[in-house]
């Protein structure tokens, strides 16, 4: 398994697929300031784990010539994030993979813009592009997030001779990998709580997230809210622009966070505090289509409902994990909701993303039979 980029959650995807079946060998990279032991320890006895970090230079040769040397001998190898940077070293590497292993090779795709029509930039970013898209006519197996996500590529590329099939981010049993044995059970949120706890998913950034609307929906309904609001950051909260954006949530609400990255155990734990999770995902970023997003996988894995704009789900692909709204007045109204409920509104998700389930229509769309335990 190769990871070119830090997800410890979309790695465990692959590790739940694969566990009982076949050893697995993991190579990652951890260059953005995470708490690498901490998850990384998740991994351990379930999968061989090679990770380089430190310098970023030094942890790209490192990363390059380990996968190279150890998937010789592999029967699969299963990039669970591709290389949809602009790191040119990356996306030669990737076509290096496929010039020798491409019959025994699944990608992931996350963001199937980078792969399609991409993003203005710089010449830079065209010819990564150009070489991503060469890459696509090599390619055996593909695996997306989203169905809606899947159906977009193959209308793009209708004649891509892959076989395709979709997985999201995270299971309802991935639990196990976090040392934790919290199931689906009933949470425990007190109607007496002094506040509306609300989780945001994902990190804060104002270049994807509309907290505007956020904001507007908490002043509109604040005095009929039995209770203060609190925002509970569950994402980085250290990126650019992201204290002015916490300052200004401040202003209407109670705003707990934490610095730099939470381990994916804190995360789950603090979710699971919260009446629902939120993100509020701009619909000029192609969430929902072209883009797949990881706040599914917190509330599938997690068991609380995450509220997204309606344009996240368009066909309701991840009704049993989300409730969604469009506008202001709707999310408003869903916070009036949950301030009343006795459990949050998130104690009804349904376990409908279990690794076995998908496993067999994952494993049977990438002709990968002899793979399943």
């Amino acid at each position: 398994m190769v990871e070119f980029g830090s997800h410890s959650g979309v790695v465990a995807n692959v590790v739940l697929l694969f566990q009982d079946a076949v050893p697995t060998t993991l190579h990652m990279r951890f260059l953005y300031g995470v708490d690498w032991e901490s998850e990384l320890g998740n991994f351990r006895g379930q999968a061989k784990v090679h990770v380089a970090f430190r310098n970023r230079y030094i942890a790209s040769l490192k990363f390059y010539i380990g996968v190279f040397l150890s998937i010789r001998k592999k029967d699969l190898i299963w990039i669970s994030t591709g290389p949809e940077h602009r790191v040119v070293p990356d996306v030669l590497f990737l076509g290096l993979l496929l010039l020798f292993f491409r019959k025994r090779l699944v990608l992931s795709i996350r963001d199937a813009n980078n792969w399609m029509a991409g993003y203005p930039g710089t010449a830079v970013s065209r010819f990564t592009l150009a070489l991503r898209r060469s890459y696509l006519k090599h390619v055996h197996r593909l695996v997306f997030e989203t169905k809606v996500q899947e159906r977009l590529f193959s209308l793009y590329y209708p004649d891509l001779p892959a076989l395709r099939s979709h997985c999201p981010t995270m299971f309802s049993d991935g639990g196990s990998l976090w040392g934790l044995g919290i199931g689906f059970q009933s949470r425990d949120i007190s109607p007496t709580q002094p506040t509306l706890r609300v989780g945001l998913a994902g990190a804060v950034d104002p270049t994807r997230r509309d907290y505007g609307q956020l904001i507007g929906a908490i002043r509109s309904v604040q005095a009929k809210l039995p209770k203060p609001v609190e925002l509970v950051v569950l994402g980085n909260a250290g990126g650019p622009g992201a204290a002015e954006t916490l300052e200004e949530l401040r202003t209407v609400a109670l705003v707990e966070n934490k610095e730099g990255f939470l381990p994916q155990r804190d995360l789950i734990l603090k979710s699971r505090s919260c009446a629902f999770l939120l993100a509020p995902l701009m619909a000029n970023k192609s969430y929902g289509s072209t883009r797949g997003t990881g706040v599914f996988g917190d509330a599938i894995l997690s068991g609380v409902k995450v509220v997204v704009p309606a344009s996240v789900d368009p066909e309701h692909e991840f009704a049993s994990v989300c409730i969604t709204y469009e506008g202001t007045q709707e999310l408003a109204q869903i916070l009036l909701d949950a301030a009343t409920a006795p459990h949050g509104i998130g104690d009804d998700v349904l376990n409908t993303f279990s690794s076995t389930t998908l496993r067999t229509l994952l494993f049977y769309r990438l002709g990968l039979a002899a793979y399943r335990n």
